[in-house]
C-alpha cells in the first residue's frame, strides 16, 4: 500500500485569516465603546437637570424631616435672612448652650431650592444645602385655615425634555395642636 504524500489534515486558521478577524474585532469594539462614552455623559444643553423622582425624594426627606417635629410652620415666612421664603419652620432643640433654638428656610434660587438653618431671630443663615438642583416651582400652603398643622408643598423639576415634572407632598407636624 502507498501513501500519496502532501495530503494532511491540518487544522487551524491561515495568519489571513486572523488579521481579518483581529480587525474587524477591533472595529466593531471601537464602535461599542464610542457609542457606551457618549451615552453616558450627561445632556451639555442643561447643567440642571436631574432625574425627577431622585429630586423628588429629596426634597421630601429633606421638607418632612424639618416638618415633623416643628413647633411651627410658616409658608412664605421670614428666617436667616431670607424674607419671602417659601417654607419657615422653628424647632425648640434640647436646652443647651451648644445648640439653639432652630429656623430653617426654604427659598427658591437659580441653583435649586436651598435649605437655610440658623438660630432663630438671627438676620443669617449658619448653614445652606442645596436640597436639589433644576427645582424649577416650590410653593407651600397651609392646609387647613388658622394654625399651620399640615402644609402642602406643590414641586416641580425641570427634565431632559424640557417639560417640568410637578408633584406633590402633604405633611402633618407632630406637634400640632
Amino acid at each position: 500500500m502507498r501513501r500519496i504524500r502532501g495530503r494532511h489534515d491540518r487544522h487551524g486558521f491561515t495568519v489571513v485569516e486572523v488579521v481579518v478577524t483581529v480587525t474587524l474585532l477591533a472595529l466593531v469594539l471601537g464602535v461599542v465603546i464610542d457609542i457606551m462614552v457618549v451615552g453616558m455623559q450627561s445632556p451639555s444643553d442643561s447643567g440642571a437637570q436631574v432625574d425627577p423622582a431622585e429630586a423628588e425624594l429629596s426634597i421630601a426627606r429633606f421638607v418632612s424631616t424639618d416638618v415633623l417635629p416643628s413647633l411651627s410652620a410658616t409658608p412664605n415666612g421670614t428666617a436667616c435672612g431670607i424674607s419671602g421664603a417659601a417654607l419657615v419652620t422653628t424647632e425648640k432643640s434640647l436646652p443647651t448652650v451648644a445648640h439653639a433654638d432652630e429656623a430653617v428656610a426654604y427659598s427658591l434660587g437659580p441653583e435649586g431650592l436651598t435649605r437655610s438653618t440658623c438660630a432663630i431671630g438671627a438676620t443669617a443663615a449658619t448653614t445652606s444645602t442645596v436640597v436639589s438642583t433644576g427645582v424649577t416651582l416650590f410653593v407651600a400652603t397651609c392646609r387647613s385655615p388658622g394654625t399651620c398643622g399640615s402644609i402642602h408643598i406643590q414641586a416641580a423639576t425641570a427634565t431632559s425634555g424640557g417639560a417640568d415634572h410637578p408633584f406633590s407632598l402633604s405633611i402633618t407636624r407632630r406637634l400640632a395642636k
